[in-house]
């Protein structure tokens, strides 16, 4: 059977933040004492000597705000082990106190114990029982991601501004991805610039003034390794060696504005407009020569390949490196 669900979690920035007003969730007097979230606020036993522990726990966090529910989540992970084969003795009354005292447990254990201590300091939440989807059986090719009956799994969800948001209480397992809004990610982005250049002032100065520096002299860079990347690879013969100061002709057209040559544009057209934009020492006679060379790697038969080179090597090899040399004075759309 495929299913295709969807959970659109919301980024949870804000609750997180705590200069946000959004931050303290903690839930007033009426709300906690309403009919509808009793049910999600009750502890089975040993209220005062669980809420301790959640206190201990939540630690600097506070138990008012999200940080809270997440201190508390994140020190189970933490500090217990994921074990699928524990369970409670049948006699056990209090499965929370044996698994906070046991040090592991299954996934319930997890979420139950997680459940009973934020609900003792006064945070609506329910277990949930569903399936993992787990990130190791995704298919990229379909699209979907195989669930077996032993991914059979147990959170929880606590009860933030009318909204049931899951939370992960297992180790191991994969957290609720968040989803950013564009907006999100703006103010996001500019807080995180905003703080970073209030914390290390000289250090934001210096990486944007670098990275200025590296984007007006992009052009001049990307030349460089074209040419150092035709070099390496015209070694070994004077036919590799013009067609890789062709390919660097090419790269260095695209680096200063140059479109893709037409179609109905003969390559021999393409060259001479590129010398045409050229400043360099190269010559009238050399710029005939390695065009007429291109020509014939192109399209004349091998024989007559190989005696043209033979003939004229050493013009051939002073070209490329005039070409090499050369640099572009104007950027303009190609013929």
């Amino acid at each position: 059977t495929i299913l295709r669900e969807e959970y659109a979690l919301p980024r949870l920035h804000l609750l997180r933040d705590a200069s946000s007003t959004y931050s303290m969730i903690s839930h007033s007097h009426d709300i906690n004492h309403a009919p509808s979230m009793k049910t999600y606020l009750e502890v089975e036993m040993g209220r005062e000597e669980i809420r301790g522990e959640a206190v201990r726990r939540a630690g600097v966090a506070g138990t008012s705000n999200w940080r809270g529910v997440e201190a508390i989540v994140e020190s189970l992970k933490s500090e217990y082990r994921y074990d699928p084969d524990v369970r409670a003795p049948k006699d056990c009354d209090d499965t929370v106190t044996f698994f906070l005292q046991h040090g592991a447990g299954p996934d319930y254990l997890f979420a139950a114990s997680a459940a009973m201590l934020l609900r003792s300091v006064g945070y609506p939440c329910r277990l949930v029982t569903g399936f993992y989807a787990s990130p190791k059986h995704y298919d990229r090719l379909t699209g979907q991601t195989d669930v077996f009956p032993e991914h059979l799994h147990t959170w929880i969800e606590v009860q933030c501004y009318g909204m049931w948001l899951p939370v992960e209480t297992t180790p191991g397992f994969e957290n609720p991805i968040e989803h950013r809004t564009w907006s999100q990610w703006t103010a996001e982005v500019f807080w995180l610039v905003r703080d970073s250049l209030l914390q290390h002032p000289w250090r934001v100065t210096s990486f944007f003034a670098a990275m200025t520096f590296v984007w007006l002299s992009r052009r001049q860079w990307g030349e460089q390794l074209a040419i150092v990347t035709c070099r390496i690879g015209g070694v070994g013969s004077l036919e590799r060696r013009i067609q890789w100061t062709l390919r660097l002709m090419q790269w260095r057209s695209w680096l200063h504005g140059g479109g893709p040559r037409k179609e109905s544009s003969t390559i021999a057209r393409w060259i001479r407009s590129e010398f045409e934009r050229m400043s360099s020492q190269l010559q009238t006679g050399e710029q005939a020569l390695f065009v007429e060379a291109v020509q014939r790697i192109g399209y004349a038969p091998r024989s007559t390949i190989d005696l043209f080179l033979q003939q004229n090597h050493v013009s051939l090899l002073h070209a490329c490196r005039n070409i090499a040399r050369s640099s572009l004075s104007k950027a303009v759309r190609n013929p």
